[in-house]
């Protein structure tokens, strides 16, 4: 008796769980667009966030907080960044790809004005929620 009623308990949960399907990120999101960037796109730039943060840290990085910044126009990854284990704290991810940037661009003879400019083109990924220092409006 009490195994016929657990095969029809799991008969019913089997049959049951034939039509339930767990959301994963493979799910098609082509109609998702945010600031006119598909979401394919934007789950590309994560992956190289992450991949970012392996480059600069190696495989058991101090912190797992990767950072890129991209040009969407070229579609183009114009710096990266990741906590390190050494030197000032304060560097995440996000500023270390800032200050990579801004090392970049002033290396080819852009003037203060001419970076202010250009990072109204970028726009950054980071694999972790900005701490509130990184994340501070404009002023």
């Amino acid at each position: 008796m009490l195994r016929s009623i657990i095969l029809l308990v799991l008969g019913a949960v089997t049959a049951s769980s034939a039509h339930f399907v767990i959301p994963n990120d493979d799910q098609d999101m082509s109609g998702l667009t945010v600031n006119s960037i598909p979401a394919v796109k934007r789950v590309e730039y994560m992956r190289k966030a992450n991949e970012a943060l392996f480059r600069q840290s190696g495989p058991c990085p101090f912190a797992a907080f990767g950072t890129i910044i991209v040009n969407h126009t070229s579609d183009e990854v114009v710096c990266e960044g990741a906590n390190f284990r050494t030197g000032d704290p304060t560097i995440h991810g996000e500023i270390s790809a800032i200050n990579a940037c801004t090392a970049r661009f002033a290396e080819q003879g852009m003037t203060p004005s001419e970076i202010y400019a250009a990072w109204g083109d970028l726009s950054i990924y980071t694999n972790a929620e900005s701490c509130p220092m990184v994340s501070l409006p404009e002023t």
